[in-house]
C-alpha cells in the first residue's frame, strides 16, 4: 500500500504512513493517516493483512472498543473485513504525542505529568471495566491536545492483558518525568 493507491475499501484515501508496521502470527497491521471524503475528516486507518480468519480477533476487539465511550480514548468508527484485508477506522487525534513533546521540550513538570498520566489511567480503567485490556500503550499513542486534554489513541492489541497495561502505564510515567 502506498499514497496514491485507489481508495481503501472504496472510501479512504491514504495520506501518510503512521507508525511502524505491527506483526502478528499470520499477518501484519499497517497504520495510516487517511482521509474520509464522505464526512470530510482525517482518520487513522489500520489495515490488517490478510483479512478473513486471521483478522477476526482484531476486528472483534476493535468493535468492542467502539462501545466504550470515554473522553480519554480515541473513537473507533468502524471495522470491516474485505476478504484479502480488513480495516479498522479510528479517530484522528490532533495534537502532539507524549513522545514528540518530551523529545522537543524535555520531561514534563511533575504536576503536568501527574495530570496527563492520570488521564490516561482513567481511560485505561474505563476499558478494563468493560473487560477490554488495551496493550501497546506507548508514548507515541498518548496525544496531548492543544486544549490540555489527553487522549489515548487506542485500538486494542491482539494480545493484551490488564497487568501489561498497568506496567505500560508505569513506563509512560517514567517517560513523562525523565524524557526517556
Amino acid at each position: 500500500m502506498q499514497v496514491g493507491d485507489p481508495p481503501i475499501g472504496g472510501r479512504y484515501t491514504l495520506v501518510a504512513p503512521f507508525g511502524a508496521d505491527e506483526r502478528f502470527a499470520g499477518g501484519k497491521v499497517q497504520t495510516w493517516r487517511a482521509r474520509d471524503p464522505l464526512v470530510e475528516r482525517d482518520v487513522v486507518l489500520r489495515v490488517i493483512k490478510p483479512g478473513g480468519a486471521s483478522a477476526k480477533l482484531f476486528i472483534d476487539r476493535a468493535l468492542e472498543m467502539r462501545l466504550i465511550a470515554h473522553p480519554g480514548l480515541g473513537v473507533v468508527y468502524d471495522a470491516v473485513d474485505h476478504g484479502e484485508f480488513a480495516i479498522v477506522v479510528c479517530e484522528w487525534i490532533d495534537g502532539r504525542s507524549l513522545a514528540e513533546t518530551v523529545a522537543a521540550h524535555g520531561p514534563l513538570d511533575p504536576t503536568t505529568a501527574r495530570q496527563a498520566i492520570g488521564d490516561v489511567a482513567e481511560a485505561i480503567s474505563a476499558a478494563h471495566h468493560a473487560g477490554l485490556p488495551i496493550g501497546g500503550i506507548t508514548a507515541e499513542r498518548v496525544v496531548l491536545r492543544d486544549n490540555a486534554a489527553v487522549t489515548l489513541a487506542a485500538v486494542p492489541a491482539l494480545f493484551a492483558d490488564e497487568r501489561g497495561d498497568i506496567q505500560q502505564l508505569g513506563s509512560l510515567l517514567y517517560t513523562a518525568l525523565t524524557g526517556q
